[in-house]
Order: structure tokens, then sequence, then C-alpha cells
């Protein structure tokens, strides 16, 4: 029977690519939806799932290539945001800055903290373009400074909250790696000890059996030299 082999790099590699492959689906019936509506044009429509679908079936691609492909999660930030930025740059509304939040909290799974203050730090800079596009070109009035500053707010939030679960995820995964190497020393130390107590027990049993041996030679001997006494009496 043959054992199959847990990979956790594996697990996540797929969790992240079903992730992406949802924000996808709900993306592209969207737009699709916009453009039937006739709120978009169709050649942006095409660029935009050409950005949406391409990078996402390279990314599927290489995880079927390889399973356990750090390029997975690379890939998965790098496609999905440069879609991000060209919505962004052609955005007529402020609350397309929220694409972004259901990339930020799966790619937590990857439990890298500095891979997500990374994806975070060029997610920033790209709302902060937006914001001064935004109030340079569309409107700057009280009200829009406001909900700029808002949105600001939530995205240093959600990478905020996205770097510290890595870091507590990483923890308390190497507090349990810990544990279990604690738990192996401890079994590892039991066995040796059971070992070494075998061993002992094997020379005491062979020690035995050696003075049992001598102990039956002796009775042996002990007998012919009294038959011998008994046949010279006779």
């Amino acid at each position: 029977m043959e054992i199959k082999r847990f990979s956790e790099k594996q697990k996540v590699n797929k969790t992240v690519v079903i992730c992406y492959g949802i924000l996808v689906v709900i993306l592209f019936a969207a737009y699709i939806l916009e453009l039937v509506k006739g709120n978009r044009t169709l050649p942006y429509i095409l660029v935009f799932d050409a950005l949406l679908v391409i990078p996402f079936i390279i990314t599927a691609l290489i995880y079927l290539k390889d399973k356990e492909s750090n390029l997975v999660k690379h890939f998965t930030s790098c496609g999905y945001g440069a879609l991000y930025v060209f919505v962004l740059s052609t955005s007529v509304t402020k609350i397309s800055f929220t694409y972004i939040i259901p990339m930020l909290i799966f790619i937590t799974l990857y439990r890298d903290w500095k891979y997500n203050l990374r994806v975070g730090c060029v997610v920033t800079l790209a709302n902060i373009a937006f914001m001064v596009y935004y109030l340079q070109n569309i409107s700057n009035e009280a009200k829009d400074i406001t909900e700029f500053e808002i949105m600001i707010a939530v995205i240093l939030l959600v990478i905020a909250f996205s770097v510290v679960t890595s870091k507590v995820l990483l923890a308390i995964d190497n507090q349990a790696i810990d544990i279990l190497e604690e738990k192996e020393a401890i079994q590892s130390e039991t066995y040796n000890k059971v070992i070494n107590i075998s061993a002992k027990l094997c020379d005491s049993i062979e020690q035995i059996s050696r003075e049992s041996k001598e102990v039956g030679d002796r009775a042996v001997a002990s007998k012919v030299s009294v038959e011998e006494i008994a046949t010279g009496t006779l």
C-alpha cells in the first residue's frame, strides 16, 4: 500500500490558486455585465479580461507542473497586482481600492510576513498614486479627501493585520515544530534506554546460561565420579 506524503506547501498553493480562480470568475462575470449595461466599452473589457485571465492561467499551469513551486505565490501577486493597477488607473470610483483586499487575505496562508509587507507596500503606493490622480483630475472636494483618508486607512489596516497574522501563524508553526522535536528527543532517549536495558538483559541471560551450563557440566562430572567410585567399590 502506497503511503501518501502530505505537503503543506502544495496544500497552500492549491488553496491560493482556487481563491485566485474564484476572483477571476466573479470579476469576469461582473465586467461582462458592465459591458452589457453599456458602462464599459468592448476594448476596455478585452484588456481587462486579458489582464485577468492570462496571469491566472499561467499561475494555474505553474501549479499543475509543480504543486510546490514558489512561483505560484509570486505570479499570483504580480498577475493580480497588474490587474489592480490597471483598474485603479482607469477607475472613476474610489471603491475600486477594495479589489485588492481578497488577495491580501488569502496570501497570508504562506506565513511569509516579509512577502506580505512587500505586497502591501506596492499596494499602498498604487493607492496613493490613484488618490493623487483622482484629486487632481476628477474631483478634490472635502468629501473626496475624507473618503481617501478612510480608503488609505482601510488599506493600511488590512496590510498590517495581514502581516501580523502571518507572523503569528509562523510563530505557532515554529512552536509546534519545537514541541515535536522535544517529543522526538524524549522518545529517542527512551528508545536508547530500552536498547541499553535490553542489551544488559541479554548479557545477563547469556551469563546465566553459561553458569547453568557450567553447573550442568559439573553435575555430570560429579555423577560420573560417583558412578566410578560405586563401580570401584563393588
